[in-house]
């Protein structure tokens, strides 16, 4: 069983690699510095600015619903092609907010339920 990724995939995941270093971490200090200021359970005006903005250039970028397996509606991606994009978006905090990724184990138990046997 071959578990990397294919050329194409590869391609993908180094654009959103540049994306995260040139786009989304120099924000990061910006939108954690408004952590305390308003509403606790809101965005400020600057972190609403910063999400949605990222939100449009990821969108832009095709970078967009990583999550979403069928390729009609998503990036089409497996369970294990996900987990290499997981694993590159959870290296900051802000991009699960910024390219609607949750956190890989949705994909893990939405694979496991998928596979498991019916009775």
């Amino acid at each position: 069983m071959d578990l990397g990724l294919s050329p194409a995939r590869q391609e993908q995941l180094d654009r959103v690699k540049s994306f995260l270093a040139e786009r989304v971490i120099p924000l990061e200090a910006d939108y954690a510095a408004e952590i305390g200021q308003g509403d606790r359970w809101g965005y400020t005006d600057r972190q609403s600015e910063i999400l949605e903005g990222l939100k449009a250039q990821a969108k832009e970028a095709g970078l967009w619903n990583f999550w979403l397996s069928d390729p009609a509606n998503g990036q089409g991606l497996s369970t294990v092609e996900y987990a290499y994009f997981a694993e590159e978006m959870g290296k900051t905090p802000s991009v699960q907010r910024s390219s609607t990724a949750p956190p890989p184990i949705p994909a893990i138990w939405r694979s496991l339920r998928n596979t498991a046997p019916r009775r």
